[in-house]
């Protein structure tokens, strides 16, 4: 009998009726990075104001934008990372090289 790698299985996700969302844990096998496209880069302005949509999160409009969390919470004077549909944000692109 061959033994079965574990990685070729999808992971496992066991969740109890009660669980919260802070509950769950999700375990990255596997990460890649890709290179920046600098083109692309470059043609997005410097500074921009960006309304929140209503599926945005604080972490996909600063990768969207090129930019942080913390960098978008500074600039906006956020207390914490909630954001609100129809909420303007000043963006400032942020790449380190």
């Amino acid at each position: 009998m061959a033994k079965k790698n574990v990685r070729d299985e999808p992971p496992k996700t066991q969740v109890t009726e009660n669980a919260q969302l802070s509950d769950i844990v999700f375990i990255l096998d596997k990460m890649e990075e890709a290179p920046l496209d600098q083109g692309k880069i470059r043609s997005l302005p410097g500074i921009t104001v960006y309304i929140v949509q209503p599926e945005d999160t604080l972490w996909d409009i600063a990768k969207r934008f090129y930019t942080t969390t913390e960098e978008i919470s500074s600039m906006n004077e956020l207390e914490n990372e909630e954001i609100s549909s129809g909420m303007p944000l000043l963006l400032v692109k942020k790449v380190e090289e």
